[in-house]
Formats: C-alpha cells, structure tokens, sequence
C-alpha cells in the first residue's frame, strides 16, 4: 500500500534535512586532515600527511569516517527511491487502499464467480494488463481518491468446445472511485464519485439469443441510472417470455388488474401494476431496439422529505428514497446493495438457465435422442443484430466521454474495440 503525495513529500523534505546534518556534523566534528583518507568507499593513504597523524587515532577517524559516510549513502538510496515513487505517482500509476472496494464490486464477484462455475468459460489471459486495469486521479472527492477501472474478459473453454458452448464472451468492467488511505477501512464500500458497473454476455452471434447486458451507473449527488436487460438480438425476440416470472418478482410490487375482467387487454394490465422501480425514461430511438419489455431500467435519488407520502415517485420518472435521516425509509445505497442485488443475481440466473437450456457437451450430443430437439442448439440459430449492437456500444457508449476525459480518447477507443465490444 503506497503513501499520499503530501506524506511521501514531507519524508522526502525529511530525509534531506538530515543528511545536510549528518554532512554539517562530519565537517565540524572529523578534523580536515581525516578526509585525506576519504575516496570511493576506501582509505587511501597520503604517506606525507599520515606522519603527522597518530595511527590510533588515525583508525578510528577513518572508521567514523566510513560508517557516517555508508549511513550517508543509505540515506541518499532512500532519497532516490522516493523520488522515483513521487515521479511515478505523478504518473498516475498512484496507490490506493485495498481495504475498501467500490458500490458495484459484489455485483462483479458474483458474476465472475457464477460464469465460472457453468464450466463453459475460463477468464482470458490473453487481455493486455494495460488494459485490463488502469487508475486516474479522482477530482472534486472529499479525501484523496482514484478513479481505477478493472476489467475481467472470459471466453470459451476450449476452441474445440465453442461450438458447443452458447456463450463466445463474456466481460465484466468495473469503475470505482476508491480513497487513497490508510486508514482501518476494511470491508467498508465506497459509494463517492463515479461507481460503474458494466457487465455484458455476448452468446454466439449466429444465434437469435439475447445479449445479457448491466449497466449501473451511480454519479456524485447520489443519481444512480440503473439498467439489467436481456437485450434482443432479433426481431421478434422468442426469447422475451423467459423473463416474464423474474420480471414479475423483483420488480412488481403488485398488480390491481384482479379487480378486472378477464377480458382485459395485457396491456391494459400492465398499465395498473405497481412498479417496485420506476420506469428510468424514455430511450432514444435508436436505441430502443436493443430494449426489452421486461428490462428493469430506473433512477434512484436520495432526497430530504418535505412531507410524508406514499408515492415515492418524481415526475419525471426518478424513484426517490428519504436520506440517512429516517430511519425508515432505506437509502439509494440500501436499495442497490439489497434489492437490486437481488433482482441482479436472479436476472443472472435466468439468463444461465436459458443458455443451459440448449448448451451441450460432446457426451449430450452422442446421447441426445429426438425427443429433445425442442432444447436443441440448432433451434436458437438465425440472423441477429449483434453486430449493430457492439458497433452502436463502440462508438456511442454514455460512457465513453467520461472515459476519454480520465484515460485519454486513443487509450479508451482501443478499450472499446478490442476488450469492451469486441466484434470478434
């Protein structure tokens, strides 16, 4: 764990006062004569001045001598290492307390965790460290802080084994803002500044499967835009249904339609349920698209109440919840480390039991019988639009101005093409 600049810049001041001391100390106290036997670690002898010097004395100058001059060059070692560490920090290559983690990084274990456990996937080793993590100076946050991006890629299993397996990539991205300390900060999550989380499965692009695509966004002043969709490739998507019961679980409350004939229209019912979240917007038409009907899409905002009401719903579609100060009603923070955690892990889950649905092994090939062709991989195949999709993501990701302000626009696109949205 590093030091903040300020403290390595004041061990640095430190270090030089000393050794001006411990200089100042070697003039005054060692005789002029002594430094004769002074040069490149070693005692060399001036036959003319050592006459005139006791060889008793003459011992024991040249051993003060040599130890202030090693605890001398100790010192400097020190200086010069501490520079470099001040040079490199200016770099932004700057530390950060491990102890904490950011809003999101549960999120990014579980899926990790998950992925791997279908046995489909193995992390990609093959992903550049300069792009799998890097970290910028945080601005405007209440302690020292960095912005440090991580990102995990998983690929197939084995080559032999993707033609097989339904999934052809899987990312995990996270952005944290994490402080700078050194403090007892242990399991404490850090929710300051920008917390993101975008985690995205891309299934075999000849296949009309959705893309499993998270985007949850928490910006300084407490605005958190909040998106976990099985986005659709194909146009009708048959796979909308599968999310119907999720939907229905995590983020209905309720619905009145019980109170209406059963002649109703399905839209009509759906205009009477009570959303646990409110709808986050209306999205632009270009990307509606890629937007199922059963996505859960909000805003979350933490607000003073003026008064009590039941309905904690803003005009404009923000669902908003009181701050820490009633007891009552959880915080943004709360609602996102429980309830959409929650919605997030079964979303999750649903989205796995789809792709075990119609992935095989080799075994299962040999084995599988007529009766099973409902569940068969070559059912799922067809024309899609993922290519649109990853192209769209590349070049208008919401994100990709505020990438391209931390981390420099040639560093960011390159992200975006070959880790992020890769179309291969």
């Amino acid at each position: 764990m590093m030091m903040p600049l300020t403290r390595k810049l004041f061990i640095l001041f430190s270090i030089w006062v000393s050794h001006f001391i411990t200089v100042l100390a070697i003039l005054v106290v060692v005789p002029a004569d002594a430094f004769a036997f002074i040069g490149d670690n070693t005692i060399r002898s001036h036959r003319a001045r050592s006459r005139n010097i006791n060889s008793n004395r003459k011992g024991k100058i040249c051993n003060s001598v040599l130890q202030l001059q090693d605890m001398s060059n100790r010192w400097w070692r020190s200086c010069n290492n501490l520079c470099a560490v001040v040079a490199s920090d200016n770099n932004n290559d700057v530390g950060v307390s491990t102890a904490s983690v950011g809003l999101y990084k549960k999120f990014a274990d579980h899926a990790l965790e998950k992925l791997l456990e279908t046995e489909w996937v193995v992390e990609d080793k093959s992903v550049p460290l300069d792009l799998s993590e890097k970290q910028a100076p945080a601005k405007g946050t209440k302690i020292e802080s960095i912005v440090r991006i991580t990102t995990k890629a998983l690929i197939p299993k084995t080559k032999n084994q993707s033609s097989n397996s339904l999934i052809r990539y899987a990312r995990i991205t996270l952005l944290e803002t994490v402080p700078i300390s050194d403090d007892n900060t242990d399991g404490i999550v850090s929710s300051d500044g920008i917390q993101v989380l975008n985690f995205v499965i891309l299934p075999n692009s000849d296949s009309t499967l959705p893309v499993m695509g998270v985007d949850l966004v928490s910006l300084p002043g407490s605005k958190h835009l909040l998106l976990m969709d099985a986005q659709p490739m194909a146009i009708p998507n048959p796979h909308e249904s599968h999310w119907e019961d999720w939907y229905r679980k995590y983020v209905v409350v309720k619905s009145s339609s019980i109170n209406k004939s059963e002649n109703n229209q399905q839209e009509e019912r759906e205009q009477e349920e009570l959303l646990k979240f409110a709808w986050g917007g209306d999205f632009p038409e270009s990307v509606k698209q890629y937007v199922s009907k059963y996505a859960l899409w909000t805003r979350l905002q933490d607000i003073i109440p003026v008064e009590s009401d039941d309905d904690n719903t803003t005009n404009d579609g923000v669902t908003t919840t009181a701050n820490s100060n009633n007891n009552h009603t959880p915080s943004a923070i709360d609602i996102i480390q429980s309830d959409i955690f929650l919605a997030y892990q079964g979303h999750l889950d649903t989205y796995l039991k789809l792709l075990g649905r119609y992935t095989t092994t080799d075994e299962d090939d040999e084995n599988n019988s007529s009766n099973n062709d409902d569940n068969n991989i070559e059912t799922v195949k067809g024309d899609n639009h993922q290519p649109s999709y990853l192209d769209y993501r590349r070049n208008n990701d919401p994100a990709k101005p505020m990438l391209n302000a931390l981390y420099g626009k040639e560093w960011t696109q390159t992200l975006l093409d070959n880790v992020l949205f890769p179309q291969d």
